[in-house]
């Protein structure tokens, strides 16, 4: 049976996300509830660089991505997908850094007006705006489960980095579709898949031109990709997930306890840096302390504060 990879928070402390100057990124979309079809699509999707020497003269293969920008919690979906990806296809991940919530949205105001072209302001963000993500997340926890580096500079500066590389690009939008860990075997798979809905993310649609052309084709009825199906023999070096799609996707398996273990992954193997720990269990310390005269917080998210409802509203 097809089951959803479902997130699993990191630490529910409101702390935590106060240290790292983060705002919980809820995103509403519109939906519509659609068939499922399996796509036409080329034998690899894939856009192949010039080769030459490379200086790590390695046969490491890696998975990288376009950061979805915006807040922690976009980033962080984006990485858990990450994960997950590069433990199914063993495979290196390279992760890039995080970047933090408030400069995204000072660019904002510069850059398209489309919220989910977050990972255009990402770019634009220059070395000394991020943070790099073993700052943030324990890799050495993490390292237990896959391979695992962590990237420095900005987004181009890691992308310049790695052109001696051969790329396998892949754009896969939640708007078209959604992935599955690989195709049915036998009948009972192929009904359950056959049963599959899909719920269009129309926000998502300026997303992936290729895909957008061959669901126009398809009379816009969505699609299917299956992750090792497609993606398990790719003998390019790295392959890269354009456009920040790697957050807000429906990403499903085909049996239960295959998902059950992806989420066990998550749980187990994604935390925070024992520092960002230590520095939270102090301020909780403080805040306990028999002599504390105790506090009071309220989280506003961006999207309330340009409601109908005033700052001053929110500040009574």
């Amino acid at each position: 049976m097809s089951r959803n990879l479902k997130h699993i928070p990191l630490l529910q402390t409101v702390l935590l996300l106060l240290l790292l100057l983060s705002t919980v990124c809820l995103l509403q979309f519109s939906t519509d509830t659609q068939t499922i079809r399996t796509p036409t699509l080329p034998d690899k999707p894939t856009e192949t660089s010039q080769t030459h020497k490379h200086p790590t003269q390695s046969r490491d293969r890696f998975l990288s991505y376009q950061p979805p920008g915006n807040g922690w919690n976009n980033q962080r979906i984006a990485l858990e997908h990450a994960v997950v990806f590069s433990r199914l296809l063993n495979r290196t991940l390279l992760v890039p850094p995080m970047a933090p919530h408030l400069p995204g949205k000072r660019y904002r105001g510069q850059g398209p007006n489309d919220p989910y072209t977050g990972y255009k302001v990402y770019n634009e963000l220059s070395s000394d705006q991020l943070i790099p993500m073993d700052s943030i997340i324990d890799f050495t926890r993490l390292s237990q489960l896959i391979q695992v580096r962590a990237s420095t500079g900005s987004h181009p500066e890691f992308l310049r980095s790695l052109s001696g590389l051969s790329w396998s690009r892949v754009c896969h939008s939640s708007g078209y579709g959604l992935w599955m860990d690989r195709s049915p075997r036998g009948e009972r798979e192929e009904e359950m898949v056959s049963f599959q809905t899909f719920h269009v993310m129309s926000d998502w649609l300026s997303k992936c031109s290729e895909e957008r052309k061959e669901f126009e084709r398809g009379v816009k009825r969505p699609f299917l990709r299956f992750l090792l199906d497609e993606l398990s023999e790719t003998e390019e070096d790295i392959i890269y997930f354009e456009e920040g799609t790697l957050f807000g996707i429906d990403f499903r398996f085909q049996e239960l306890q295959d998902a059950v273990t992806a989420q066990t992954w998550i749980a187990e193997s994604i935390k925070y840096h024992p520092q960002i720990v230590h520095i939270a269990d102090n301020v909780e310390r403080y805040l306990l302390a028999e002599n504390a005269k105790g506090y009071n917080a309220v989280h506003v998210r961006r999207n309330d504060r340009n409601s109908k409802y005033s700052k001053e509203f929110w500040l009574k």
